[in-house]
């Protein structure tokens, strides 16, 4: 992996690889930008040197010290800014059929982890939206909606979900963006303004989903 990100960033740069010209070079100076997913230290600390992003695939109860250590170690290099932050979570909304769907292909994927339930769909409008929420307020600059179920109207239910998110500006960029500490506990209801939570919820009871304050 460490040869391999070294000799594609060498070819974005136009330089011949095994003695050819590769070709054509990339629109954007230095190639596309290179999101690296990991866990273990020794994985973590390729995004400071070869990576511009972490992928965080961690539940957010967790996330919080593989981010500080991909952040130490991008300081520790002298790389400026910080890295783009990519979080995922898996969902899976719709009819019950879909639901189940759903838990059983997550079930399959993640069986070699030995760790029944690892990985869960959530399936709750109301529980997505707050999730959402919880990972803007971590200060996450994309979030993936993994959808495991085959039913394609989970774009337009997700999509509907997501939409007061869009349409809210958030606090700050990645750029100016304070730096702090992320934390290990997930943000709640309580934290988000009175009317945010209100839309959400109202949002996730037109989609059928359990309402909770």
């Amino acid at each position: 992996m460490e040869q391999q990100l070294t000799d594609l960033r060498a070819i974005w740069r136009g330089e011949p690889y095994a003695g050819a010209d590769i070709g054509p070079l990339p629109s954007a100076p230095g190639g596309p930008p290179i999101l690296i997913g990991a866990f273990a230290p020794a994985a973590l600390r390729r995004v400071a040197r070869h990576g511009d992003g972490f992928l965080c695939a961690a539940p957010l109860a967790w996330a919080g010290g593989l981010v500080q250590t991909v952040r130490d170690d991008w300081d520790a290099a002298g790389r400026p800014g910080q890295p783009r932050l990519v979080c995922q979570i898996n969902t899976a909304i719709g009819s019950p059929e879909t639901v189940e769907q759903a838990r059983h292909a997550i079930a399959d994927y993640y069986a070699f982890t030995g760790r029944p339930g690892w990985g869960m769909p959530l399936s709750d409008p109301a529980e997505i939206a707050d999730t959402v929420a919880a990972y803007r307020a971590f200060g996450a600059d994309e979030l993936v909606l993994y959808c495991y179920g085959e039913d394609v109207e989970q774009i337009d239910a997700l999509a509907a979900v997501a939409l007061p998110f869009r349409q809210t500006p958030s606090a700050g960029t990645a750029a100016s963006r304070p730096r702090r500490r992320p934390g290990r506990k997930a943000a709640t209801n309580d934290r988000a303004p009175e009317e945010e939570r209100t839309r959400r919820h109202q949002m996730a009871g037109a989609l059928g989903g359990r309402v909770t304050s």
